[in-house]
């Protein structure tokens, strides 16, 4: 339906609805490497679609460094964590997200 606005200048004016833009969640691809050292500091290529700027990424709950490359590249640097495997979870900025279970490594 139309939405029709008026002023108090009796300016009217017609707002038609476009297409309905569908959020769209990041995809998971890989992390290469897929292992850190505990100490962490080290970087890493993640690979997916779909990745929109102000991307988030989070390994173990703990927020990564990111650097967006473009969709479908992101260049992530996680912090210190004790060793053990590790959720990635990745966030776009329409709160739409990923996880991939136990998809990285603490050594």
């Amino acid at each position: 339906n139309d939405v029709v606005v008026t002023s108090d200048a009796d300016n009217a004016g017609t707002l038609t609805p476009g297409p309905a833009t569908a959020k769209k969640a990041p995809v998971f691809t890989s992390i290469t490497p897929a292992t850190a050292p505990a100490a962490g500091g080290s970087r890493h290529i993640l690979v997916g679609t779909g990745f929109t700027p102000g991307v988030a990424v989070t390994i173990g709950g703990h927020a990564c460094v990111v650097e967006r490359m473009d969709e479908q590249t992101l260049v992530v640097t996680p912090p210190a964590h004790a060793a053990g495997a590790l959720n990635i979870v990745i966030t776009n900025t329409n709160a739409e997200d990923v996880t991939e279970v136990g998809g990285f490594t603490y050594v």
